[in-house]
């Protein structure tokens, strides 16, 4: 495959806030760029000053100020928001002449449908229908989007997964105060197992059910990582909450922790498959899972024994519970399958290629 490292690559991220989780993927996204093109990346919420009474001015001056730099680029990869009118339009003309990426990571018309939000809903679906008659690549996270647009004649249309990577070489801490706690907490229930949900207080996480699996199954104990604040389950004697965590901390619980647990109530705003990036992290610290959606991961092999899916097998928690103690195996070809070359730079690559 040619190599690619001369062309300057605008990696454009129109983000007002991002989480941890987030941040990691854009770490991981950026290393995998740098070692296949000259990537330069602006984003939205580290543009300027953060004073929030210059929000609208910085909102316009972000979208013009990068306008003015696309000729100065050979290629764009983009995090689609519809708040991003103008970037979104001057994109699309600009697809004429460069190749376009335009990552789109959610279900929009579910999710802003949920929130109530009918003005943005408006404003993405026009985008969308624009957008759509331009030579675009799309990469979509949900299939269902995908083929969406590929039922409405669009072209490049490739269904992302989303990976995980992480640079650093972990060694769990035992002297941090979170491994002492948490390894307090697994002496007191030692035929137990411990499974970690990590989240953002979203509602759709579905952290109800955590209290349900708990009163079922007197044999698991279950660490919540998150902004929940819910008196079921803060007084409930086998879950362990922590408001938040850096992600050293969350490595040293990994260790001690037998597998993830993933969203468990995506129903509620339509999306019914995907490939969140909290999965992909259990899986890349060798945990297996357990979701409520059809996970996308299950397309690599290597993956088909370590999700266990509550939408399709009322069994699946009881199964998780009574499989072998210990973490996945082939630690080293999870992380290679997990990996952003693997599931974004090889795909963009092809289609670079074809043109």
């Amino acid at each position: 495959m040619p190599s690619l490292l001369n062309d300057r690559l605008l990696y454009i991220l129109p983000l007002y806030h991002v989480h941890p989780g987030l941040e990691q993927k854009i770490y991981g996204q950026e290393y995998s760029f740098n070692k296949s093109f000259h990537t330069i990346t602006y984003r939205f919420d580290r543009f300027l000053i953060n004073n929030q009474r210059f929000l609208f001015l910085k909102f316009i001056l972000f979208q013009f100020y990068l306008i003015f730099k696309f000729r100065s680029y050979s290629l764009f990869y983009v995090r689609y928001n519809p708040k991003f009118i103008f970037l979104n339009f001057f994109l699309s003309i600009f697809s004429l002449f460069k190749p376009v990426f335009i990552e789109i990571n959610t279900n929009y018309k579910a999710e802003l449908s949920f929130l109530n939000r009918k003005f943005e809903l408006f404003c993405h679906q026009i985008q969308l229908f624009f957008l759509s008659l331009f030579p675009l690549h799309f990469f979509l996270v949900h299939k269902r989007d995908a083929d969406y647009l590929l039922k409405k004649g669009v072209k490049s249309v490739t269904h992302l997964r989303n990976g995980y990577f992480s640079s650093h070489d972990f060694s769990f801490d035992t002297e941090d105060s979170t491994f002492d706690t948490l390894r307090s907490f697994k002496r007191q229930y030692p035929k137990s197992r411990f499974g970690i949900f990590v989240g953002s207080g979203a509602s759709w996480h579905g952290v109800d059910l955590l209290i349900e699996f708990l009163n079922n199954h007197e044999n698991l104990c279950i660490v919540l990582v998150g902004t929940y604040s819910n008196k079921r389950i803060e007084s409930h004697s086998r879950l362990l909450h922590f408001p938040s965590l850096s992600l050293s901390s969350l490595c040293s619980i990994y260790e001690l922790c037998d597998f993830g647990i993933g969203s468990l109530n995506w129903s509620s705003i339509g999306i019914s498959e995907g490939t969140p990036l909290k999965t992909c992290e259990y899986l890349y610290f060798g945990l297996p899972i357990l979701v409520n959606y059809h996970d996308w991961n299950l397309k690599d092999s290597i993956f088909k024994t370590a999700i266990y899916d509550l939408s399709c097998d009322d069994l699946a928690l009881t199964k998780l519970l009574n499989r072998p103690l210990g973490k996945l195996k082939n630690l080293n070809l999870c992380r290679t399958c997990l990996s952003w070359d693997s599931r974004l730079i090889s795909p963009m690559k092809a289609i670079l290629n074809n043109l």
